[in-house]
């Protein structure tokens, strides 16, 4: 999507004057008409491993279930926001301060939206980008809101009831030292900081037990009995 939307001929900002530097080619939030774009409420954290319909349907059962009004909620995810001209040309790599502007993006919207695709096998647990969002959400103690898609009600329920180990062994899987990224070098530079400031194994245990304490709120909703086939509040907590 990222080619024909964000890139190219054909992307929704070629050939308009990038608010930010002057130059030709801009973000698809700097294309858009005024009304459409205002400071922004909710950081969203995020794979581009996604299909649309994991980001769509996620995103749209969070703002059917939260008390918010949905003209008033201003969502801040890389793929609009930043300038994909420019990352592609090499003028601006995503690693560059990154700690410093990932903590300003996030400080300025005040709460993060995490979007995963599934319950189990989650691509998230695995990148270093998700990760690091993670742990600086958590850090700065912003409020976090985890997202599934509807779809992955019945697999939730049906691990709870059959084996809820395979819940432990997802866990496993979190380890910022061997997690990837699109760009090698945004990998290198966000392990690097790390591994001189935190350590992984502070950072590994605070995703993780942020994690499982959402897991644990929604087996209590389970285990009460409130989840029922139309109730897709669990996902949104």
């Amino acid at each position: 999507m990222c080619p024909v939307l964000a890139l190219g001929e054909t992307g929704k900002g070629f050939g308009k004057i990038c608010p930010r530097d002057g130059r030709p080619n801009c973000s698809i939030v700097d294309a858009l008409p005024p009304e459409h774009h205002s400071p922004t409420t909710h950081f969203v954290s995020w794979c581009w491993h996604y299909t649309l319909e994991v980001v769509v349907s996620g995103v749209w059962l969070w703002a059917q279930s939260s008390s918010l009004q949905t003209a008033e909620v201003f969502l801040w995810m890389c793929f609009f926001c930043n300038n994909q001209y420019r990352i592609q040309d090499g003028s601006c790599s995503n690693s560059d301060d990154l700690s410093a502007v990932f903590e300003s993006r996030l400080s300025s919207a005040r709460n993060m939206l995490v979007i995963l695709d599934t319950f189990l096998t989650p691509h998230y647990y695995k990148r270093a980008w998700c990760l690091f969002e993670t742990f600086i959400c958590l850090k700065k103690h912003f409020p976090m809101t985890v997202i599934l898609p509807p779809k992955e009600l019945t697999t939730f329920k049906q691990v709870l009831e059959t084996s809820p180990w395979r819940v432990r062994d997802s866990f496993l899987q979190i380890d910022l030292q061997n997690a990837e990224a699109s760009v090698e070098a945004d990998a290198l530079a966000i392990k690097d900081l790390v591994r001189s400031s935190f350590g992984f194994d502070v950072v590994n245990t605070m995703v993780k037990e942020e994690f499982m304490s959402w897991l644990m709120r929604a087996f209590q909703e389970y285990v009460k009995g409130t989840i029922h086939a139309d109730d897709q509040n669990v996902w949104t907590i």
